[in-house]
């Protein structure tokens, strides 16, 4: 009996937590940076409970823009010019160069790997594509700007 109700709770549980509504999203709004920017679009895969342990933070030139957790995604504004943002954190971050166009359009995945963050820049259109999808569709949710 008393497996029976675990059992049950946990199915309620289970059911509950994958019945959240979706809320779609105008891309349309984001599609231009705004003049002397380039615009970052910042996503982590829906990864489950695992990745859900920790927040991945996007740096550049050692500043926090945004963080994110499984399934959300942000979108900001970087200054156009060559910066750094970091690659991997943890105990020893390590930071890559990038040149950030005028008025361009930047994805980047954020993941955890070896309990350690990583962020790494997406240029493959197709991977994009799927990206504005899942986001359009409300399947990635907005993250904060905290």
């Amino acid at each position: 009996m008393f497996l029976k109700r675990i059992l049950l709770l946990s199915v309620i549980f289970t059911v509950g937590c994958t019945s959240v509504p979706r809320t779609p999203v105008d891309m349309s709004e984001y599609s231009t940076p705004t003049e002397g920017f380039s615009g970052v679009y910042f996503y982590q895969h829906k990864t489950g409970v695992f990745g859900s342990l920790y927040d991945v933070k996007y740096v550049v030139d050692k500043q926090v823009l945004g963080k994110i957790n499984t399934g959300e995604w942000l979108y900001l504004e970087v200054p156009t010019g060559e910066h750094k943002y970091t690659f991997s954190g943890g105990f020893l971050p390590q930071y890559l160069p990038f040149t950030f166009a005028e008025k361009q359009n930047y994805f980047f995945r954020g993941s955890i790997f070896q309990m350690a963050p990583y962020v790494v820049w997406i240029n493959d259109e197709e991977k994009i594509r799927t990206v504005i999808q899942n986001i359009e569709s409300g399947r990635y949710e907005p993250g904060n700007l905290d």
